[in-house]
């Protein structure tokens, strides 16, 4: 593989997971999960990333994935995303990602339809 001097992960090397992959994949619908993999276009890297959606009581999206850094060191995540939902006209709920408030970019508890998961680290 090969590394450029000071190169930071990009976001179109990120696996772009929204709620509307998963609810297309008919993961909101109770437990389900699901195993997801992506080519990176700079590196040629393939990555792979479990997704586990359990909306039965507290609705809780599950990221389990490794990323590597530049000396091959491999660090494993596994990361919980609470959903949270809001009201549609005609009945139903949309489901959003609830964003943890990073870095004061937005408040906590406020919705994303995306989020972007990183290839690799810097």
């Amino acid at each position: 593989m090969r590394y450029y001097y000071n190169s930071k992960p990009t976001a179109e090397e990120s696996l772009d997971l929204s709620v509307y992959n998963l609810k297309s994949r008919g993961m909101l619908t109770g437990h389900a999960a699901v195993e997801i993999t992506w080519v990176s276009s700079r590196s040629g890297k393939e990555s792979t990333v479990s997704v586990i959606v359990d909306i039965t009581d507290d609705p809780i999206v599950t990221l389990i994935y490794s990323l590597t850094d530049r000396e091959g060191n491999k660090t494993d995540y596994n990361y919980e995303v609470s959903l949270v939902t809001t009201p549609c006209t005609y009945g139903g709920v949309r489901y959003w990602f609830a964003c943890p408030g990073f870095y004061g970019l937005a408040t906590p508890g406020e919705g994303a339809a995306a989020f972007q998961l990183a290839t690799s680290l810097p």
